[in-house]
């Protein structure tokens, strides 16, 4: 209902609807369908950081700012010498669910924005062509297996 009809709720409704999609659907994806177990995992999932939604959030995002905009505008606004960017883009080639659309020359066209920066990004990707050559093959070797990435050489 909430998503169907912004505007007949306030911005703390909206934010907490939002939350419980993300943290609720099914792989988490906001167009996604609720997730259901059997065993009472997900509603203790769902619990657990319903506890943890506190004022440990609030003090890890106090010099923190969220956007919502392009990421190659944001990134030439606020680049500067002590900036740290964590870009997470929709993953070319992937399911992009809501975020349907974006191609390999969007993320070309990021990885020059993020080249010309001033300071530290952390970038999130699968591997893709053009990261590797972007990072001269440092993205590849760190790629490791699902249990985490590997230290670089």
């Amino acid at each position: 209902m909430i998503r169907e009809n912004p505007d007949m709720f306030d911005r703390v409704k909206r934010a907490w609807a939002v939350w419980m999609l993300a943290n609720g659907s099914y792989g988490n994806m906001l167009d996604g369908t609720y997730a259901y177990d059997r065993q009472g995992s997900i509603s203790k999932k769902l619990e657990n950081k319903r506890a943890g939604f506190t004022a440990e959030y609030a003090a890890r995002l106090q010099r923190a700012q969220i956007e919502r905009c392009d990421a190659l505008r944001i990134v030439g606004s606020r680049d500067a010498p002590d900036a740290f960017f964590y870009v997470d883009p929709p993953y070319v080639g992937a399911d992009q669910g809501h975020y349907d659309g974006y191609a390999q020359e969007d993320f070309d066209a990021l990885l020059r924005k993020l080249e010309g920066i001033r300071d530290k990004f952390l970038l999130s990707s699968y591997r893709n062509a053009s990261l590797a050559e972007f990072s001269g093959g440092v993205a590849e070797s760190m790629m490791g297996s699902r249990s985490g990435a590997k230290e670089l050489p």
